[in-house]
């Protein structure tokens, strides 16, 4: 069964913080090995702050079976307590088209824990929610499913 469209997992990384463990966290997001179902991991440099170096990292998932499989590694994660959390938190984390946003803490991360922020400094994971027609409302049933698959 189709619950995500698409996901999209990006994390910016500065000149300070160590690009090996970051890196290193983001492909333990993803629970198979990227190079043999060619998928790419994007990289792009940006300018920021005070003319400071950033790195971006991007994957982004489209086929079924990369989708559901993330999820699932996803959800097997996250306590009973997340879970509850992203459901009361629905309608500010979902938008018009069915876009689900979770932040995950870019610090405990590197150490395998799994904890939400509202900070930049995090992996943003951008999901959208597959659902017919898609409508707010019909999102959440989707998010539902996605965090019952543990």
């Amino acid at each position: 069964m189709k619950l995500a469209n698409n996901i999209t997992i990006k994390v910016f990384i500065t000149e300070e913080e160590d690009e090996n463990k970051i890196k290193t966290a983001l492909l333990a997001l993803i629970p198979f090995d990227l190079e043999k179902e060619k998928i790419t991991l994007d990289q792009q440099l940006a300018e920021g702050y005070e003319y400071k170096k950033i790195k971006i990292l991007m994957i982004t998932l489209n086929k079924t079976k990369h989708t559901n499989e993330f999820l699932k590694h996803l959800v097997s994660k996250l306590s009973d307590d997340h879970k509850q959390r992203l459901l009361k938190q629905y309608d500010s984390r979902v938008d018009d088209d069915l876009n689900f946003f979770l932040r995950l803490d870019k610090d405990y991360l590197i150490d395998n824990k799994y904890e939400f922020t509202d900070t930049g400094n995090c992996f943003h994971i951008k999901i959208n929610l597959a659902s017919f027609p898609a409508k707010k409302e019909n999102g959440k049933f989707v998010l539902e499913r996605i965090l019952h698959l543990s």
